[in-house]
């Protein structure tokens, strides 16, 4: 049985341990407020906290890598 309901829509799900996931990536997931799975509250609020903190303290490199980024895009495509 392939686990799945007949005529039941179907959709493509990426799954990510988000304690292995870079700071942006678990950034972005925190944010969007979709929790799918949670062994404590205890253990998603201080998992939360750290990502958030160490968002914070990113966000300017992150900011910088992004403008390098879209300058290099510029100069490698000047016509568009």
């Amino acid at each position: 049985m392939s686990g799945t309901a007949v005529g039941a829509p179907t959709m493509a799900v990426d799954i990510v341990l988000l304690n292995r996931a870079s700071v942006e990536l678990a950034y972005a997931v925190i944010a969007q407020r979709r929790l799918l799975y949670s062994r404590s509250i205890a253990e998603q609020v201080g998992f939360e906290a750290k990502v958030l903190s160490l968002y914070v303290d990113d966000l300017p490199i992150l900011r910088r890598q992004r403008q390098e980024i879209i300058e290099r895009r510029s100069a490698d495509n000047p016509a568009e």
